[in-house]
């Protein structure tokens, strides 16, 4: 987790720093040469580790917060899968998720973005 933003996935400078340890570069090697018949180089097993190992860390911290906030001691199968779809599943977002990641665009696609919603807005006025 990158320092101070809130930000769950790694960037290139912190991709070794803080490691959880779950994921080992071996075992994923194992498990795609299983898996695929193929061979993997060993950068794209560490951006694979590190990627996942962003989203395991960001899930077991929040999914503590919310075993905290309801006074338990024990992390639930309820609060992993809450925080699970946040980071991996889910495909629709609240309004104000979904305008920070609009926001994240360039100048000139959130111009093509605002044409997209002012013409969908008159092809529905009627409606």
């Amino acid at each position: 987790m990158q320092r101070g933003t809130g930000n769950p996935f790694p960037t290139k400078s912190t991709e070794k720093a803080k490691s959880s340890g779950v994921l080992k570069t071996n075992g994923v090697a194992v498990y795609i040469k299983k898996a695929t018949g193929l061979r993997v180089k060993v950068d794209a097993i560490e951006r694979l580790i590190a990627d996942f190992d962003a989203v395991i860390v960001a899930v077991v911290k929040e999914s503590k917060r919310l075993a905290l906030a309801g006074r338990r001691t024990t992390i639930l199968q309820s609060d992993v899968a809450a925080e699970l779809d946040k980071f991996l599943r889910r495909a629709e977002l609240p309004w104000d998720e979904t305008a920070k990641e609009v926001i994240k665009h360039n100048p000139a696609d959130l111009g093509k973005i605002s044409k997209a919603i002012r013409d969908w807005l008159r092809e529905h006025e009627d409606a």
